[in-house]
């Protein structure tokens, strides 16, 4: 953002955003979720956005574009690491106890994989 000469104050409240948007959608749609019992539909729907969103940040240059697909992001994604958590919970509810520490540990490994990448 700074070679786009995006300002200082732009990037912070940017930032402000995104977090306050990504808190606020996670709880908004996990709870949807849980009353409507759609919870494949609101991941599937959230992840595509998501990627949607920030891979069409390649394609445009204006700063405030920059900024609302950055937020339509990050509220796309809000409710995906709650819901994939709980899902990993109810899978293995039904196995011993050390499968929940290794189902995480071998996510954490993926994720730092991933974002090495």
């Amino acid at each position: 953002l700074d070679k786009r000469r995006f300002p200082h104050w732009g990037i912070g409240s940017m930032l402000t955003l995104l977090t306050i948007s990504n808190a606020v959608s996670g709880q908004i749609f996990t709870g949807m979720a849980d009353r409507y019992s759609c919870h494949r539909n609101i991941v599937l729907t959230a992840f595509t956005l998501f990627v949607l969103c920030f891979s069409s940040l390649v394609f445009q240059n204006a700063i405030w574009y920059t900024v609302l697909l950055c937020i339509c992001g990050q509220i796309a994604w809000g409710p995906v690491l709650p819901m994939m958590d709980n899902v990993t919970i109810f899978i293995v509810r039904q196995a011993q106890r050390e499968d929940y520490s290794r189902q995480r540990l071998f996510t954490a490994i993926g994720w730092g994989l991933f974002c090495f990448l």
